[in-house]
């Protein structure tokens, strides 16, 4: 083969991004990736070469219409409130992004359809699920989510997703005035590569393929029984006066000594020391808890 873009891969075998190898990896991963995490089969799948940060901006780059913010999640929120600020929109129905869904202090405040009931008619939630997925699954009436390769997938960084319903990505193609719009091509690109198999085009090869292989061995209950242990000898170390919020993959601590946090290159979001669960050894853990009883 001499296409332009030449990989080796596991199954696949030699493929470069227009040929039939190429297209069979991509629906197998994506076939893969649903069927582990329970993303329904006539959603899309986009994967995008970036971070989830980027991803979550490619959702908002794409929507035409206004978009509510829930809740106040300090940086990452701002950071999308400011990029949808720059984008002029049309009258119709609401966004609701749910920005930080994974972690654990935004969960527990969250409630279907955002004001205590089921969403209106026509509206859409849209969840950054970018630190949670799959321990946690995006809330039923979520048409919406993004996630990443890397993290508790312990894949390599730079590749992304969204998860995107039917009704949002024909609400997507059918409003927006500017398909020149990065995000609103890859979302075409995805119902084009559904509606006649052609795939899209990208340069993320190496990294799908990374991801396909790890897709085939990834168990999603071991991940989560595995997280669950690890938070519950974080909680039963705590010392007196210290707390730990929420229940998911990320640990979120309500205090701690910044000497303490440096050592352990803890994750400081907003004065909130945060442990991710997926990352480190059991007895990483285990010598963690130990160092903080003596605190």
């Amino acid at each position: 083969m001499f296409g332009p873009t030449e990989i080796i891969t596991k199954r696949h075998g030699i493929i470069h991004h227009r040929s039939e190898g190429f297209s069979a990896l991509l629906k197998d991963t994506e076939a893969r990736l649903k069927w582990l995490t329970h993303i329904p089969d006539d959603w899309a799948v986009v994967f995008v070469t970036g971070s989830g940060t980027l991803a979550n901006e490619m959702v908002l780059a794409s929507w035409p219409f206004e978009t509510t913010f829930y809740p106040d999640y300090g940086l990452f929120s701002e950071r999308l409130e400011a990029l949808h600020q720059t984008q002029p929109y049309k009258e119709g129905p609401q966004l609701h992004a749910y920005a930080g869904y994974e972690t654990a202090e935004s969960k527990l405040t969250y409630t279907p359809g955002m004001k205590g009931g089921t969403m209106s008619e026509g509206e859409f939630l849209f969840c950054d699920m970018i630190s949670g997925f799959p321990f946690y699954q995006p809330p039923t009436d979520c048409s919406i989510f993004t996630g990443v390769a890397f993290k508790q997938f312990r894949g390599t960084g730079g590749l992304s997703f969204i998860a995107a319903s039917p009704g949002f990505v024909q609400m997507v193609l059918g409003h927006s005035s500017n398909l020149s719009i990065i995000s609103s091509l890859s979302l075409f690109g995805a119902l084009h590569h559904r509606i006649d198999g052609q795939t899209p085009h990208t340069p993320a090869m190496q990294q799908i393929a990374d991801f396909n292989d790890l897709l085939v061995d990834f168990n999603c209950d071991r991940e989560a029984i595995q997280i669950a242990a690890r938070r519950d000898w974080i909680r039963h170390a705590l010392p007196d006066g210290l707390e730990g919020i929420g229940e998911g993959p990320v640990f979120t601590f309500s205090s701690l000594p910044d000497w303490f946090m440096r050592n352990w290159g803890l994750y400081n979001n907003g004065g909130s020391p945060q442990a991710f669960l997926w990352n480190g050894q059991d007895r990483d853990y285990r010598d963690f808890c130990n160092a903080m009883r003596q605190l």
